[in-house]
């Protein structure tokens, strides 16, 4: 209980009202030196804003400008606060009369550029090494638009049966000079990957790489029309030409070919529509002729065949 007893003197008004009388004057003590200090010079480093002066009609940013520089400057302590917070602080006008051929401004050449624009402080020196900037002339380039007919992806068993159109056929990219001028002059759109195994007609958007500020216009159509097809193979017999009659020939050659046709036509299709021929004045010593496939009817795909030498000479 005496314990108890002692805590609760230690709590009476006298000392309550003596312990709030030391923090009053702790902080009347602490804000007299803080108005007192904040009055005086002092020596900081902050980070300024800027701002690059130029016809922002005729040139572009290649890459972002900076919008800081690092100062260490003299000046009254409530002058530096509101800097350091940024509070009422307009930013460093730095103008650059030919910004394409410019490609940095060094810490020497800063000072002039900036002091008579802190009148409230003085400036000590410039802490940043280099501000780096990168601004080129604007420019247009017209790029022809493509689709890559070997990567669009089809169904299996679904091929192109028109040619891809693309409306329009090409676009205008707005942006840096050089770089547009370093681009290619043709560009590839991506139809996406969903398998395609209808016809096509579809709006697509224009890629538009990352420093090229616009695209007329952005989005193009692009349409072709597909069928499916199947894969057929015949045994022809092989007809030698430009041959002697007293020859003593075979005349039971075949070569197989293989080809794949659109599905609704494949019935359509017989061995009599195809041609394969032996030239007997290319014939070899070895009494062999290359076969070749004189004709056959449009609209096949993946034509191929024994391409071989064959015997046509009995020797017996």
């Amino acid at each position: 209980m005496s314990s108890f007893g002692e805590i609760l003197k230690s709590l009476r008004p006298t000392r309550t009202n003596r312990f709030r009388v030391i923090l009053l004057c702790i902080a009347a003590a602490t804000t007299f030196w803080f108005l007192n200090a904040m009055n005086k010079q002092h020596t900081a480093t902050l980070n300024y804003p800027i701002q690059f002066v130029y016809d922002k009609s005729r040139y572009i940013e290649v890459e972002d400008l900076p919008t800081q520089v690092a100062i260490n400057v003299n000046g009254v302590g409530w002058n530096l606060l509101r800097n350091n917070l940024g509070i009422k602080t307009s930013p460093l006008l730095i103008p650059l009369d030919n910004p394409a051929e410019i490609k940095g401004l060094s810490a020497i050449s800063i000072p002039s550029l900036i002091s008579d624009q802190i009148s409230e402080l003085q400036l000590n020196y410039v802490l940043t090494d280099t501000l780096h900037i990168d601004l080129d002339e604007r420019a247009t380039k017209v790029f022809q638009l493509f689709v890559d007919s070997v990567n669009v992806p089809l169904e299996e068993g679904y091929r192109l049966t028109s040619r891809i159109q693309i409306s329009p056929d090409s676009v205008i990219f707005h942006g840096p000079r050089t770089y547009l001028e370093n681009m290619s002059d043709s560009l590839y759109l991506r139809l996406g990957e969903d398998q395609i195994s209808n016809d096509f007609e579809q709006n697509i958007s224009v890629p538009v790489p990352q420093k090229v500020t616009s695209s007329d216009p952005p989005i193009v159509q692009v349409s072709f029309t597909t069928g499916e097809y199947e894969q057929r193979e015949y045994d022809l017999p092989l007809n030698l030409i430009n041959g002697d009659e007293n020859d003593s020939l075979f005349t039971d050659v075949t070569v197989r070919i293989s080809f794949s046709v659109e599905s609704d036509r494949a019935d359509m299709i017989e061995p009599g529509d195809f041609t394969m021929v032996g030239d007997l004045s290319a014939m070899g010593e070895d009494s062999t002729i290359i076969p070749r496939l004189a004709s056959y009817p449009l609209g096949l795909a993946d034509i191929s065949y024994d391409s071989s030498a064959v015997s046509v000479r009995d020797e017996r």
